[in-house]
C-alpha cells in the first residue's frame, strides 16, 4: 500500500496511538480531522489504519453483540503491540493506567492464539470476549479503573509471573 499524504498518515497514527484502548470509528476520526481543517475520505483513514495493523504496530479489536451473536461494524478499539510506541511519542512519562492495563489484558490472550473481541450486551459493555480455536467463550471484565483496583490487578499480575533465573 502506498501512503500519499505523509502528514495525514502521521496525524491518524498519532491519534490512534495516543488514544489506544478507546472506542472510535473511521467516521468519528474523519469528523475530528475535518474540525481541524483536513478533509479526508473515510476509505483513506481505513487504509492508513490497515497499514498500521499490517505492520503490527496496532491490533484491531472488533465489537461483538452477545444477544445477536454477531460482529458489529463501525466502532472498534485499537491496542498497541508494544506500549513503547506510546512512550516514544509522549516524553512526559505519564500514563493512564486504565488503557495500559486494558492493553495488557488484550495482548496476553492474543499471544496465546486466542481470538479477542469487545463485547456488548444491549447497551452494556463487556471488556473482552476471548475465544479459543473450538470457539468456547470466556468473558473478561476488566477491573474498575479506580486506583485500588489497579493496584490489586498489578499485584495479581506480578504474583502470576514466573521469575526468570
Amino acid at each position: 500500500m502506498q501512503i500519499r499524504n505523509i502528514e495525514l498518515f502521521e496525524r491518524v497514527r498519532d491519534f490512534i496511538i495516543n488514544n489506544f484502548g478507546a472506542t472510535f470509528s473511521s467516521q468519528s476520526l474523519q469528523k475530528a480531522l475535518a474540525n481541524t481543517g483536513l478533509n479526508v475520505k473515510r476509505q483513506t483513514i481505513a487504509r492508513y489504519i490497515d497499514i498500521l495493523t499490517a505492520s503490527k504496530i496496532l491490533y484491531q479489536c472488533n465489537r461483538f453483540d452477545m444477544k445477536s451473536k454477531r460482529s458489529l461494524s463501525g466502532e472498534k478499539k485499537y491496542y498497541l503491540s508494544d506500549t513503547s510506541f506510546y512512550f516514544v511519542m509522549n516524553t512526559d512519562n505519564r500514563i493512564n493506567y486504565g488503557p495500559a492495563l486494558e492493553n495488557i489484558v488484550y495482548t496476553y490472550p492474543r499471544s496465546k492464539d486466542y481470538s479477542v473481541s469487545v463485547g456488548r450486551i444491549g447497551k452494556l459493555e463487556c471488556d473482552f470476549i476471548v475465544r479459543d480455536n473450538v470457539l468456547s467463550r470466556k468473558k473478561i471484565q476488566q477491573l474498575k479503573k479506580s486506583q485500588l483496583g489497579i493496584q490489586r490487578a498489578v499485584k495479581r499480575l506480578k504474583s502470576s509471573l514466573i521469575p526468570l533465573v
